[in-house]
């Protein structure tokens, strides 16, 4: 337990040094006195992830040994890196250092197998205000079954609360920590200290959560169909929220000379684009990528992002046959859609991008 704070809390990030979800419960975290330690075990690698190695085990548990954390919180994102997620709790169950807590996608998705697994509780959805009501549960010693979104084993049986504890509008839910203090990265068994994402080209970011769309292949109608009732299915943060964060970005970040926008489609709402484009331009001034949907990316929105360092967009075309799209993915784009977005609507495509 801290002397100064409200105690230690250690938080753990697989395969993604920049772990934006992780990143903002930190940050909530530190606001509300306590003090988080993250550890990004192992680098992102999409093609061939390596599983845990013994030496890589050995080094988080000899790190959250030296945290003497109220509880370790586990990221768990994907499916991809699951054999080592599972090594993971089966030595932490072994070394019993502290309560485990699982959140991320995959844990909303299927909060049960985590905690068949040995995790004592999972958060589902946002963590940010519950992950607070947790920890000051488990440091007073309190009840955690009022807790909303959690899950956990209760008498022999795997109980889930109803997701709650979210903001609509999510600002409120401040920005994330760029530099984590007390991190280290453990990769090839070798732990470094210091936040690895300070020494990144490109910087990810986040201006919405949500997808509009019901694709088959992706989580994101899934997790929105959970969302209780008044939150909305995409949550859009202030231009202003978005702008500071990259500004405090690039001055944390002494090589970053790229952004990439996160967004599963990147928002397009009335006047947030005007918005953007002023104060990025006025502030950040560096190139960016966007993701985008063919019935989305708007001729005249794509000129004013360009306008302020706009360089590629990045648009999916799972299939060039309308009727595999439409029955098999569940993307309702027509041809005529793509088509007018790739080029039929401009004289000259290439002087927009």
């Amino acid at each position: 337990m801290s002397e100064t704070g409200r105690g230690h809390v250690a938080l753990v990030a697989f395969y993604n040094k920049k772990a934006l979800g992780v990143r903002y419960l930190s940050a909530a975290l530190r606001r509300d006195g306590y003090e988080p330690s993250v550890v990004f075990f192992k680098d992102f690698n999409s093609v061939r992830p390596a599983m845990a190695e013994a030496a890589d085990l050995d080094l988080l548990v000899a790190e959250l040994r030296r945290i003497r954390p109220l509880f370790i919180g586990l990221s768990v994102m994907s499916s991809m890196y699951l054999e080592s997620v599972y090594a993971v709790l089966a030595r932490l169950r072994e070394e019993r250092l502290a309560p485990i807590v699982c959140g991320g996608a995959y844990a909303t998705m299927f909060p049960e197998r985590l905690i068949e697994r040995g995790a004592d509780y999972v958060l589902r959805s946002d963590g940010e205000i519950n992950m607070l009501r947790l920890a000051d549960a488990l440091r007073s010693g309190g009840i955690t079954n009022g807790i909303p979104s959690l899950v956990r084993r209760e008498d022999g049986k795997i109980r889930a609360n109803p997701i709650g504890g979210l903001l609509a509008d999510i600002d409120g839910y401040g920005l994330p920590d760029i530099n984590c203090p007390g991190s280290c990265l453990i990769e090839g068994g070798r732990l470094t200290r210091g936040d690895p994402q300070l020494g990144i080209r490109s910087y990810e970011v986040v201006a919405s959560r949500g997808c509009p769309f019901t694709c088959s292949y992706c989580c994101c109608v899934n997790l929105r169909r959970l969302l209780p009732e008044g939150i909305p299915g995409v949550r859009t943060r202030s231009a202003e929220s978005v702008v500071s964060e990259l500004e405090e970005a690039k001055r944390q970040c002494k090589r970053l000379l790229h952004v990439h926008f996160y967004d599963e489609v990147f928002p397009n709402l009335p006047g947030w684009v005007d918005e953007f484009c002023r104060e990025y331009g006025r502030r950040v001034r560096l190139p960016f990528t966007i993701w985008s949907h063919p019935r989305m990316a708007d001729a005249e929105i794509l000129r004013k992002l360009k306008s302020v360092g706009l360089r590629e967009v990045i648009i999916g075309i799972q299939s060039g046959s309308e009727r595999v799209r439409r029955e098999v993915f569940h993307r309702y784009e027509t041809q005529e859609d793509i088509l007018r977005r790739f080029g039929n609507q401009f004289s000259r495509p290439a002087e927009l991008l």
